[in-house]
């Protein structure tokens, strides 16, 4: 572990700290590395000050990417945030980075559940990859699925719903019916239109999800199993309500 107080400078130092810091957080079972990367947080945010706005971002990337080893996700956020700060800042930032930096943090945001922060660097994102790539490229239909989960997720299905729309319509522009992106589409459909309770709308998307992950992937395929298993309990729900009628009683029971 390199010693702070050494010549190197002001750059090297604070990478060489950071990566020594997540080489220790690695190491759970390992006694202090906790309290060796808490103290190099304190070392490294006077040394970050001196340090020019590439290797900042990669500082903070570093010590972000400790962090969630940690399970200190308050922490990684907040690093991982000033790392893509630090690179929007550039004249001419690298786009992979960027994108790995964003998605890293719609990754660490969903995973406490903070869903309205994990929409908005998912709706970045989205932002981000149209420019450069156009509204009908791969990624962009990634992005926009991806956002349809987040917000079902985060309670938002109306919304989930139109962005996958959007998503299906960009993907048939890029793929053939029949292919296995257009079957996951159709099936996150079916049960984002379950969820608001279109149970016709469901019923469509789950028996195409069926048709075209068997057509791709085969019978015994566990997209497909999962598939008619969804649209089997759709039906199975629909019959025992027809079965109840419209008071919710067994016909045995009605007046």
């Amino acid at each position: 572990i390199e010693d702070p107080d050494s010549p190197a400078s002001p750059p090297t130092k604070a990478l060489g700290l950071a990566l020594a810091a997540e080489i220790e957080a690695s190491l759970k079972n390992r006694l202090g590395s906790v309290r060796y990367f808490q103290g190099s947080i304190r070392v490294l945010r006077q040394i970050a000050q001196a340090a020019p706005p590439v290797e900042m971002a990669e500082l903070h990337d570093h010590l972000g990417r400790a962090a969630i080893q940690l399970s200190d996700m308050q922490r990684a956020m907040r690093h991982l945030g000033l790392a893509l700060k630090a690179l929007t800042g550039l004249p001419d930032p690298d786009p992979h980075r960027m994108r790995d930096l964003t998605l890293a943090l719609v990754s660490g945001y969903r995973k406490v559940a903070d869903y309205p922060a994990a929409q908005e660097y998912a709706a970045n994102l989205v932002r981000f990859d149209e420019a450069r790539h156009g509204s009908h490229h791969p990624l962009v239909v990634q992005d926009r699925v991806e956002m349809g989960i987040l917000l079902y997720e985060g309670g938002e299905v109306h919304r989930a719903i139109e962005q996958t729309r959007i998503a299906l319509r960009s993907g048939l522009k890029l793929y053939r019916r029949d292919h296995p992106e257009i079957a996951r589409i159709e099936f996150n459909l079916g049960s984002f239109s379950q969820e608001a309770g279109r149970i016709s709308d469901a019923r469509m998307h789950f028996a195409r999800a069926r048709s075209l992950f068997e057509g791709s992937l085969g019978e015994d395929h566990s997209s497909t199993a999962r598939a008619r298993e969804a649209l089997a309990i759709l039906e199975r729900k629909s019959k025992t309500k027809r079965a109840r009628g419209s008071d919710g009683l067994p016909p045995s029971e009605r007046p």
